[in-house]
């Protein structure tokens, strides 16, 4: 018998569905104005940086716990819904906004450390460890402030961003290095005393720690690179 064929929607050209034909969307299934595509192709990747983009600058000028996600979505030219295409949560999103930048500073510092180590146990006298100390210390700073706005998101909401397990990678680092150093002394007939691992710990995670105040206190690199180098000696 001939195919029967569905009649179409006066006035529209378009071909209505049957009332049994058609599908409402399962339980666990987004309304197709919130779908995203998948795959993270050139579209998907470009509507995820705008919504980045508009995360960092609501959050910088409103704080963590009033930015809006209606305000982001607005932003970004995406419906609020959207955005869940792409992050579970708030917490999500701000953590793409800030990236890898700890991750990246821990890097720095264990290549640092490696750098430091395959010297000579003459270059690596007290007063050359101090000096290349110090040489670090500009380094961490500049970094940071070359991510100013990423480590400004760390300091409002450091638990969504991963902080504290890049602040356990620098500590560790820290503490390895300095008891490494410590023993290569006492091989060589130093007087050094090897201290305790979770004093060393703490101070390590608090130096670290201290290094966003200046961003939080909205100082300049300049004056952040100036207070890193008294900071550094007192520490």
């Amino acid at each position: 018998g001939a195919r029967l064929q569905p009649d179409a929607l006066p006035g529209t050209g378009q071909l209505a569905v049957p009332a049994a034909g058609r599908r409402r969307p399962g339980r666990f299934e987004r309304p197709a104005d919130l779908l995203v595509p998948a795959g993270g192709g050139r579209g998907g990747a470009n509507t995820r940086d705008a919504i980045v983009a508009a995360a960092r600058r609501e959050v910088l000028s409103k704080g963590f716990h009033e930015a809006s996600l209606r305000s982001i979505a607005s932003e970004a030219g995406v419906t609020t819904g959207a955005i869940y295409g792409y992050f579970s949560s708030k917490e999500a999103l701000l953590g793409a906004a800030v990236g890898n930048v700890g991750e990246g500073l821990c890097k720095l510092c264990q290549r640092a450390f490696v750098e430091f180590e395959s010297r000579s146990i003459e270059e690596r006298s007290f007063s050359n460890m101090g000096a290349y100390e110090e040489h670090v210390q500009l380094r961490i700073i500049d970094y940071i402030y070359d991510h100013h706005d990423e480590f400004s998101l760390i300091a409002q909401h450091p638990i969504a961003t991963r902080w504290e397990r890049d602040l356990d990678c620098l500590a560790e680092l820290e503490v390895r290095s300095t008891r490494a150093y410590g023993s290569e002394l006492r091989a060589a007939g130093w007087d050094v005393r090897d201290p305790n691992p979770l004093v060393l710990e703490v101070i390590a995670r608090q130096f670290f720690q201290a290094l966003l105040q200046p961003i939080v206190r909205g100082v300049g690199r300049e004056e952040a690179r100036a207070f890193i180098m008294e900071y550094g000696r007192f520490y």
